[in-house]
């Protein structure tokens, strides 16, 4: 059974264009920003307080990612 391909707007069909090595079109582009751009979303409102109420194991995934991308840096 095949998946149905969703259409250019999406970040779907965003993430689609950079897997083939296209430059993604506009509509693409923005609905990409509009997803990593989270500030008043709902989903930013929920990563905020899921970090409030899991404040120990938030700090110590933001700590183990901090120095995991500082290695990286380092490479």
């Amino acid at each position: 059974m095949s998946r149905t391909l969703q259409p250019c707007g999406t970040r779907a069909a965003y993430k689609r264009h950079k897997r083939r090595g296209e430059q993604p079109c506009e509509p693409c582009r923005q609905a990409n920003a509009a997803y990593i751009r989270p500030t008043g979303s709902a989903r930013h409102r929920a990563l905020k307080a899921l970090a409030e109420r899991h404040a120990a194991e938030y700090d110590a995934l933001y700590r183990t990612e901090l120095a995991r991308s500082q290695e990286t840096d380092d490479d």
